[in-house]
């Protein structure tokens, strides 16, 4: 069954070649791309450039360093980072990945997060993903947080974990405002008890593809800390800026 596998994911890599075209438009790459990405596009995403030094959204960085949200808000985790803004091209990839099975995508995606985790002065104990609850599990096939922070912990060698499981299916996070969301999030996740004991006195990141309100990885958090980690904290490839409406 293996040899098939093997097989199978040979003539795929050959129907649909990897690091041909840009992930972003669709262009051909040449020497220049980076991360899959080719040159104008690398030039005219939106990076964020002046994160919170709390949570990691783009701010204006004009009187504060830490965001409206951060500034009037107890944070669970220590510190978050993110890529991107959450929006253009970037949104584009993340729907790519998450609902049209272009599970390629998880490559440029954790290169992306990988390269600012390497300027980040901080190596978590353990790494884990934001979890799925069973009913949707089921339904999507696979939890794409999982396949992004396994990745990333084979990139750096670390211990990955799934140390959280969500206990209560709760409504999409989508649709609610600012303050439904931190109530919608309250109770869902629970630590995962065939791994309770490994998260004890340990620091541990959260990997995600989009942080929004930062409600899904605090209440994560509290849980993780509750169970006796040290300390927590996340990273993810893109953070909507949800400025005006926290505001």
């Amino acid at each position: 069954m293996k040899i098939f596998k093997r097989i199978g994911s040979k003539i795929l890599d050959i129907l649909f070649p990897k690091h041909i075209k840009c992930v972003f438009c669709g262009e051909e790459l040449n020497e220049n791309a980076v991360f899959d990405t080719c040159e104008l596009c690398f030039k005219t995403l939106p990076f964020i450039t002046k994160p919170c030094a709390r949570c990691g959204v783009q701010t204006k960085g004009d009187y504060s360093d830490v965001c409206f949200a951060c500034f009037n808000t107890n944070r669970n985790f220590v510190q978050a980072k993110s890529v991107f803004d959450y929006s253009d091209k970037v949104v584009s990839v993340v729907h790519k990945f998450k609902y049209n099975s272009k599970h390629y995508l998880a490559e440029p995606i954790v290169s992306y997060i990988s390269a600012v985790f390497n300027d980040w002065d901080f190596t978590p104990n353990l790494v884990c993903e934001v979890p799925m609850h069973k009913a949707k599990l089921k339904k999507r096939k696979v939890n794409h947080g999982t396949i992004l922070a396994t990745m990333f912990a084979n990139t750096f060698n670390l211990k990955y974990l799934p140390l959280c499981e969500k206990i209560k299916d709760n409504p999409s996070q989508a649709s609610l405002k600012f303050v439904q969301r931190k109530e919608n999030v309250k109770g869902v996740y629970a630590i995962n008890k065939q791994f309770a004991n490994e998260v004890k006195g340990k620091s541990v990141l959260i990997v995600d593809d989009v942080i929004t309100t930062c409600s899904t990885i605090d209440e994560l958090s509290k849980v993780l800390l509750e169970a006796g980690a040290d300390s927590v904290y996340a990273i993810s490839f893109a953070h909507t800026n949800l400025e005006n409406e926290e505001s």
